[in-house]
């Protein structure tokens, strides 16, 4: 499964359609000929509503309450993918979202940030993927900001595969526990941002951000430096948000 690829389902995805297709970050592999790589991949370049974007001048709206989050803990997988760093949860574990109800399939992470904060990005951005019974899709982004080591990700940081493959580690974590306290977000409508960029994909990025080590980093830059789809442009989609302090930090 791809960074920010549709989970599998019982029918027959569009990334599983182009799964044997070689893509990347740089070349003529990278984000700007994505589309040209197959006819799967298409919307990647003639969509209207794709991810990553530049979260700037969010609108403040009361139109979407806060998250609510019932995650479980769940044994420790960590797999390389081949483009980025992915554990897989266990069935159980969902968010609740606009009286929607997702469940919770697999988080990874990406160098640099894919979404910027008023043109920065930070050094890491992890994404929560989400699926629901219709198969519709929505993504919690989160920032992680040079500083302190970050205890969640200590947990499993020091057994990242260096090339595609799975490691076990002993034990069990709650993805929660990286999470910032503060639970509001800025959202929009957008896409995977990998291929085949499907769009559709509730976005829901946290306005609070949590830390991570200058190790910590280095750590994952080793393995994967630079996987990041640039911002895509917002067009004519509302960014919101449900924060009472809507500026951006």
């Amino acid at each position: 499964m791809g960074a920010c690829a549709a989970p599998p389902t019982q029918q027959p995805a569009p990334a599983a359609e182009g799964a044997a297709v070689e893509w990347g970050y740089e070349g003529e592999i990278g984000p700007e000929n994505w589309s040209t790589l197959s006819g799967n991949f298409a919307t990647c370049g003639l969509g209207t509503e794709q991810s990553p974007i530049d979260l700037s001048e969010p609108a403040p709206s009361d139109e979407f309450g806060p998250l609510e989050l019932n995650y479980a803990a769940t044994p420790i997988t960590v797999l390389n993918n081949g483009h980025t760093i992915e554990l897989e949860y266990e069935p159980g574990s969902t968010l609740t979202f606009n009286g929607q109800t997702y469940e919770l399939v697999q988080f990874h992470f990406h160098n640099p940030s894919e979404h910027t904060l008023t043109g920065e990005a930070s050094p890491l951005e992890a994404h929560l993927v989400h699926r629901d019974n219709n198969g519709n899709l929505a993504v919690i982004g989160v920032f992680l900001m040079l500083g302190e080591a970050n205890p969640f990700l200590a947990q499993f940081w020091d057994a990242l595969p260096a090339a595609a493959g799975e490691t076990e580690v002993e034990g069990e974590i709650n993805v929660r526990d990286l999470l910032p306290e503060d639970l509001s977000y800025h959202t929009y409508t957008g896409s995977l941002t990998t291929p085949p960029c499907s769009e559709g994909v509730r976005w829901l990025v946290l306005r609070d951000t949590v830390t991570i080590s200058q190790e910590q980093v280095d750590a994952f830059t080793a393995i994967y430096s630079g996987n990041a789809r640039p911002v895509q442009p917002l067009n004519d989609r509302d960014l919101l948000t449900n924060a009472d302090n809507v500026s951006l930090r």
